[in-house]
């Protein structure tokens, strides 16, 4: 059975020191020590390390520590390693206002917290976290504000994360490792990605979004300085070219856009018309104005006049609607619309004189010249 070690100063003393020297020696040597290493010792537990007062380096990782405890006291500490152990919780580490480096990964953290004051943190490694299945890592909307300004590498990798929308306001990261976790949502990954202007290096590897269609452009377009995307470098040429690509097919859609919104005012109108109309006629027109923009008003009301008959019952020519009394309007006038009401006229079976009466309803609403005897 392994026996467990609690780190205190007399363990650091017995562990770096050389026995033939003095215990004054001894302490004036601790107040130097900048770096200490004490992987793989077996240690369940950290006791008052204040006397290491010049620490700046601690190697902790692989041992069988439970909680982050009594480190408050040495302010220097920039680098902390302390992967590999049992660590549930990320606690008292705020005091260390210095901390640059810190590695969690291998542990059993299922939230990302305790970083709200600590403003000077430029890397954050939690892969691989041992946690419940179906569960993932949470990030604590403070600890990212606070890193917004600082954070530069963050390896997230192996922890089912199924979205990063929580980290946009990285404002600084460089590079982020998110392989083997369970993003699926490709826009939604570029929408938070467009928000890193400095970010160089990203890794989605073994995950559902790489087998997106053209996913390797689409991410390369969202980022403005991106060099390398899992793991596989990407030239100057292969950058600026779907960056000119996406532009254009940008100035195109917002072509397209114009165009349409030039269109949009008249379908006003046309729906105004159809309130006008009987219950078969209209629902058709309303479809029509849902399907596509009618480029001039007056066409409608040509073409519901110049209704041409197939069925018994209607007028059949020209003539005809001469005898009762209306006059064809030439047909070169003749839009869409006319297409609609045509392809609507065996369903809605209106009678001779139906028709005529939505013909004086339709030229008494729109601005047209009225009908002539």
């Amino acid at each position: 059975m392994v026996q467990m070690v609690r780190l205190t100063i007399d363990y650091v003393r017995k562990t770096v020191h050389k026995p033939h020297e003095s215990s004054k020696n001894a302490d004036d040597f601790l107040k130097k020590i900048t770096h200490l290493s004490l992987a793989e010792k077996s240690i369940d537990s950290i006791a008052d390390l204040s006397s290491v007062k010049n620490l700046t380096v601690l190697y902790l990782h692989h041992n069988n520590l439970q909680v982050i405890e009594n480190l408050c006291r040495n302010e220097c500490l920039t680098h902390l390693y302390l992967q590999h152990n049992k660590i549930s919780k990320m606690e008292n580490l705020n005091s260390i206002k210095q901390l640059k480096k810190l590695y969690l990964g291998h542990n059993c953290i299922s939230v990302i917290e305790g970083l709200d004051a600590v403003t000077a943190l430029e890397e954050l490694h939690v892969e691989n976290q041992q946690l419940l299945p179906g569960e993932t890592i949470y990030f604590d909307p403070r600890t990212v504000k606070n890193l917004s300004k600082c954070l530069r590498i963050l390896d997230i990798s192996g922890n089912n994360v199924a979205s990063i929308s929580d980290l946009k306001d990285l404002k600084v990261i460089e590079k982020l490792d998110a392989r083997n976790n369970a993003l699926c949502n490709l826009p939604a990954v570029c929408e938070t990605i467009c928000h890193w202007p400095r970010v160089e290096q990203l890794d989605f590897q073994s995950n559902e979004i790489t087998r997106e269609p053209k996913y390797k452009d689409k991410i390369i377009a969202s980022t403005k300085k991106l060099r390398s995307l899992d793991t596989k470098d990407i030239n100057d040429i292969t950058r600026s070219f779907i960056h000119r690509f996406e532009l254009v097919k940008e100035e195109r859609r917002e072509k397209m856009l114009k165009a349409s919104e030039v269109q949009t005012p008249f379908s006003d109108e046309i729906a105004s018309i159809a309130e006008h109309l009987p219950p078969g006629l209209r629902q058709a027109v309303s479809a029509s104005v849902k399907k596509e923009a009618i480029p001039r008003a007056k066409s409608l009301t040509l073409s519901l006049m110049q209704v041409p008959v197939h069925s018994p019952g209607f007028l059949s020519d020209d003539s005809a609607m001469a005898n009762s009394g209306l006059q064809a309007r030439p047909s070169r006038r003749v839009s869409n619309a006319e297409n609609l009401v045509r392809s609507r006229q065996k369903a809605e079976k209106e009678s001779q004189t139906s028709l005529l009466q939505l013909g004086d309803v339709i030229t008494t609403t729109s601005s047209t010249p009225k009908l002539q005897k």
